[in-house]
């Protein structure tokens, strides 16, 4: 359903290769019985964009506003569901959207990844037993979290502010990381990225080797890191993979940190 379609287009956007056009999400906010459903029109304009659009990429597309005939098309791993009843619940965040769908056409807004010749391919799997998102919040005790972490192969903090952390929470994430355990930073912040080097703990996980992944989503974050332990159980290419674009997810502006 829309609450974790995000999360579906993050995973495909990693697992589909050489697509030769564009898969396309598409959901509802309002169930049929309504007569304000959105499910036909979104279908309708969901199909016009896979049938014309020249891009090669997965795309989620909800109502772009509260109008009846606009229609937002949003990277896969650049969008979240920022309202729980509103039809134009879906933005693009740290990007805007790819275009529009309106009278019947796709505008486009901006730059899309381009068709590939295919065939289009599976590229290798999500392993989610062991891997995890982990929301740092006031009062989470380290023990807490540590014994969240214990038996993954990789975490994906999400941070406050820059990816900040408490200071009583080094030690823990220190051990894991001298474990070989993968570890990247991200921020609850909805606009924004990450930055290690305006506080003194933001240094201090950068040098102990915590990844700083620019202004990856969370989720976005979680998802990627579950596919790149499925292609890898070597800690150091498991890095690399996360700090390397794959479907747009990093803008390329700034090389993530702490990669070593």
């Amino acid at each position: 359903g829309t609450d974790t379609m995000a999360y579906t287009a993050a995973a495909l956007g990693f697992l589909l290769a050489d697509l030769p056009g564009p898969v396309v999400l598409v959901g509802a906010q309002r169930s049929p019985d309504r007569p304000s459903s959105d499910g036909p029109e979104n279908l309708a304009a969901a199909v016009g964009v896979a049938r014309t659009a020249t891009m090669g990429e997965v795309v989620v597309l909800m109502h772009a506003d509260l109008s009846d005939h606009r229609f937002a098309i949003h990277r896969g791993t650049r969008v979240r569901k920022m309202h729980s009843t509103r039809r134009d619940a879906f933005q693009s965040r740290n990007l805007p959207p790819l275009g529009q769908w309106t009278e019947g056409a796709f505008h486009a807004s901006g730059p899309v990844r381009p068709p590939h010749p295919g065939p289009p391919r599976v590229d290798g799997t999500l392993e989610a037993r062991e891997g995890a998102l982990l929301w740092l919040y006031p009062g989470l005790s380290p023990e807490r979290a540590a014994a969240a972490c214990d038996g993954l192969r990789g975490i994906i903090l999400a941070g406050t502010g820059l990816g900040h952390v408490p200071e009583s929470h080094l030690p823990w994430i220190r051990t894991a990381l001298a474990r070989g355990v993968v570890v990247g930073m991200t921020t609850q912040c909805l606009e924004g990225r990450v930055d290690p080097y305006v506080y003194a703990t933001g240094r201090e996980l950068v040098e102990a080797g915590v990844l700083y992944l620019e202004d990856l989503l969370p989720e976005v974050a979680y998802v990627k890191l579950l596919w790149s332990l499925g292609q890898s159980r070597d800690p150091t290419e498991i890095r690399r993979r996360l700090v390397t674009d794959r479907c747009g997810e990093l803008d390329g502006r700034r090389r993530p940190e702490g990669v070593r």
